[in-house]
């Protein structure tokens, strides 16, 4: 599952129980957007809109965990609680400051939307779509938006070069570059060393 707050997202792994499998089957038909509010300092939580089944067991919930209370709402812990709750999941690869920053930890009104769909990641592009610039966490660049570093653009991974001004390919920018020194930046060797990169 995915979890989008603002526009980051980050993946879920589900538990294998009854309350995840229907939360699948919900969320299989279309994303699921509600509002959490933070509370007691280790969680933000609120009401799905809909019932799961319940399997609740009293546990110390950790910083990740996602639960199910009083069947019908979300709790996604960046804290410890301990409490009855029906374990739905958790969010993996963060830090516990990550993960309070993602969470937005001590707001109100936060916007969360659950999908079985990376809701953020660059997808085909459309004819609209085909200039517009993307940064690495799939977020589209504000147009003229001072660049520096890498991006993608129409689905590839760009160079954004500042002294030009230009996208180039990785590969094509290193070849332009070979073809004038003659060296190769990625094994720093002549024409015959890197002949499989620079035929």
């Amino acid at each position: 599952m995915y979890i989008t707050i603002d526009g980051a997202t980050q993946s879920a792994t589900l538990e294998a129980n009854a309350a995840a499998r229907a939360l699948v089957e919900r969320l299989r038909q279309s994303p699921v957007t509600v509002t959490l509010n933070s509370s007691g300092g280790f969680e933000i939580w609120g009401a799905l809109g809909f019932a799961l089944p319940t399997s609740d067991q009293q546990m110390t919930t950790q910083p990740g965990d996602i639960v199910l209370y009083n069947g019908s709402n979300v709790c996604l812990f960046y804290g410890e609680n301990s409490w009855s709750y029906t374990r739905l999941g958790r969010i993996e690869g963060l830090t516990e400051s990550e993960l309070r920053t993602f969470l937005k930890a001590g707001e109100n009104g936060i916007g969360v939307t659950l999908s079985m769909k990376n809701l953020t990641a660059v997808g085909h592009p459309t004819s609209e779509a085909e200039q517009a610039v993307y940064d690495l966490g799939g977020r589209k660049m504000a147009e003229g938006a001072e660049l520096q570093g890498i991006y993608i653009k129409t689905i590839k991974r760009y160079c954004y070069e500042k002294s030009s001004g230009n996208f180039y390919e990785p590969a094509t920018r290193l070849k332009q570059r070979h073809a004038r020194r003659q060296v190769c930046r990625r094994c720093q060797g002549g024409r015959k060393r890197c002949r499989e990169n620079f035929p």
